[in-house]
């Protein structure tokens, strides 16, 4: 047995000092001070096994996390297990306390957690001395702009404006009790800061009910300077003064109520709560009226304190605090009677009205069944205008005309300062300034220009489509297969689809490759008169003439961009060419034999001839120069010949 911070050799080998390269995180509790813990390790989250998990490890997390101290450390999967294939990273973490990170605790080795299971993992609450929101509006005339601090670590730093935008600037405002964001400037507007620059990409969807929801960088991973320092400014003064929020519903128009008093959020006891006080409530966040079935305690418990118990309100009180009520603090319940709300969903219509055609026009609006009216243009964009076409059955915005482009319309301006990120369902569901809150005349209505879809187009025959998308803006062009080629004459190469739903003109086809004819040449001709593309034609001489390559090749290909391969040769006088040779052979023999035979004759009967005359039997050929003589038989042994001739010429002699 060994106690804490006293480990035995085994445990001492065991072990081991984690990497510094971790960060560590809270999830699954009800509020950012609680939840289960995970710990970054090598790229991947993962959780902490609750083997030997108190309230020293717990401390050393919140502070890691910017608490002040840890209230509970608790175990066996309380926040709720990790995902099925999220590792454990550790176990036996053994804290003395004091240190800054885990990092710095005795724990297992990253990973040999053989013996857990998410149902072991370790979560912790911690505590944060700081009152009110951790964010703050710094160096600003009023309490409604500045430059944007948040709390971490127990230091105030500033946020990098990377990415930074009105959306973001909305959720700073909205957690400081204000009702929206007018303007996120850039640049320090408000003075650089000094010290830790804490946030950078902070990228918000607008639905977040704080800052620190926001997708963003980690702390203190930034590349910025103080020249950069991110700033918000907010409605001149809170619309209330005692704002209300829902927090851990579904969705926006249903929670667990909270009030915001002496710069602390709090939750309302349920006794002598009644539908006319959740009315009052629901009417003051701009929503019609409270559902009538009983939703009290369907969001959980919150945490912290309870400022309103014994509402009673007649139904027609502006905000809740105007109704009867104990004093803010005064009451005698748990969090277990937080009081719930659910209210009725706004409705809202949308049409195009005065434009070309149906996807385009003046946008108006009919808000919960009250009349038709306009939208003023503050702030209007892409975004917005794309909200606007969805709801009107279209796929996107092409454009989001300001300055009353289709005209003014006449009656309520039912909204301004629409901030949409352009994915929300309906414009109720972005940010905006309230309900008739404006500074607009009709001169300054929203107007929006919708994308419309072409008919799709055919596939050519021999050809295909670059593309089969049919939204304005797209370009399509004919592609034809191998061995054809566009045909001008059908149509154009590629169109486009024109906002409106029209293609630009007509797509045009495709047509058989061909090349150019080739002229027949001199003293031959062509293998073949086809001039489609991958034929081959070569050149054919005449008898008696043969190929000339100094004027080109003997064959060429006709390719599929309709140009020949090479230029075609033609044919010379001289030899037969292979055809007459071949076809000649048989009787060239024939006519060499016959000439072998005669020859052969004649030189057999001269033969004959000159052996029969007496006299003249010892007459021999010569070859030509040589001295013939002649003698008679009887004078074989006579010193003069009978004649003699001296024979120069290559033909025949006489005797």
């Amino acid at each position: 047995v060994s106690c804490k911070g006293e480990l035995s050799p085994r445990e001492k080998e065991d072990n081991v000092t984690p990497p510094p390269e971790t960060h560590l995180r809270i999830v699954g509790g009800n509020n950012e001070s609680e939840g289960r813990v995970e710990i970054l390790f090598n790229g991947t989250w993962g959780t902490i096994c609750d083997d030997s998990w108190d309230i020293r490890d717990a401390e050393v997390v919140c502070r890691n996390l910017g608490f002040d101290s840890a209230t509970e450390a608790l175990s066996n999967g309380y926040f709720g297990p990790g995902g099925f294939s999220q590792p454990i990273w550790l176990d036996d973490v053994q804290c003395f306390g004091t240190e800054y990170n885990l990092t710095s605790c005795l724990t297992s080795r990253f990973g040999d957690t053989s013996h857990c299971s998410h149902y072991d993992d370790a979560g912790v609450r911690c505590h944060l001395a700081i009152s009110g929101p951790r964010v703050r509006l710094v160096n600003g005339t009023t309490a409604g702009e500045g430059r944007v601090e948040v709390f971490h670590e127990g230091l105030w730093g500033t946020v990098c404006d990377d990415h930074w935008s009105e959306i973001d600037a909305n959720v700073v405002c909205r957690e400081l009790g204000f009702v929206r964001a007018l303007s996120a400037p850039h640049r320090s507007i408000y003075g650089a800061g000094s010290g830790r620059i804490w946030l950078d990409n902070v990228r918000c969807d607008g639905t977040e009910p704080t800052i620190f929801n926001c997708s963003r960088s980690d702390w203190g991973h930034t590349h910025c300077d103080h020249s950069k320092d991110a700033s918000a400014v907010c409605t001149a003064v809170p619309d209330n003064p005692y704002p209300v929020q829902l927090i851990d519903g579904s969705s926006a128009n249903e929670g667990r109520l909270q009030i915001y008093y002496n710069n602390q959020w709090g939750t309302v006891c349920d006794d002598r709560w009644t539908l006319s006080d959740a009315n009052v409530v629901c009417k003051s966040l701009g929503f019609p009226g409270a559902d009538s079935n009983d939703f009290l305690h369907d969001f959980g418990a919150g945490s912290g304190h309870i400022w309103l118990d014994n509402v009673v309100c007649a139904g027609t009180e502006m905000f809740i605090q105007d109704c009867a009520h104990n004093d803010f603090g005064e009451n005698n319940c748990q969090h277990s009677a937080d009081v719930g709300v659910r209210c009725l969903p706004n409705t809202l219509e949308v049409r195009l009205v005065d434009g070309d055609n149906s996807s385009s026009g003046r946008v108006e609006v009919n808000y919960d069944n009250q009349g038709w009216g306009t939208v003023c243009d503050d702030h209007w964009g892409l975004h917005d205008a794309d909200v606007v076409c969805r709801m009107s059955g279209h796929e996107s915005a092409q454009s989001a005309p300001r300055g009353s482009f289709f005209g003014g319309g006449v009656g309520v301006i039912w909204f301004d300062d629409f901030i949409c990120t352009g994915h929300e369902e309906s414009l109720l569901d972005c940010s905006h300034s309230g309900v008739k809150v404006h500074d607009c005349n009709h001169r300054e209505d929203a107007s929006a220009v919708c994308s419309v879809s072409c008919v799709a187009l055919s596939t050519p025959p021999n050809g295909r489509l670059s593309s089969s998308d049919t939204r304005p803006g797209t370009t399509v062009q004919v592609n034809c297969d191998d061995g054809y080629v566009f045909d001008p004459t059908t149509g154009g190469i590629s169109v486009v689809c024109r906002v409106g739903g029209l293609w630009n003109s007509s797509l045009g086809g495709c047509k058989q490759a061909k090349c150019p004819e080739l002229s027949k040449p001199a003293h031959g001709s062509l293998s073949t008169p086809t001039t489609t593309a991958g034929t081959k034609v070569s050149t054919e001489c005449d008898d008696g003439y043969t190929f000339d390559s100094s004027t080109g090749d003997i064959a060429v290909v006709c390719r599929s961009n309709q140009t020949w391969s090479s230029t075609l040769g033609g044919c010379k006088e001289g030899s037969l060419n292979v055809g007459a040779v071949a076809g000649g052979a048989a009787g060239a023999l024939v006519v060499v034999v016959l000439i072998v035979l005669a020859i052969a004759l004649i030189c057999w009967k001269l033969s004959s001839r000159y052996n029969k005359r007496s006299g003249y039997s010892n007459l021999r050929r010569r070859q030509p120069g040589e001295v013939v003589h002649l003698f008679r038989d009887e004078d074989e042994d006579a010193e003069e010949p009978l004649y003699s001739t001296n024979q120069t010429d290559e033909g025949p002699f006489e005797l």
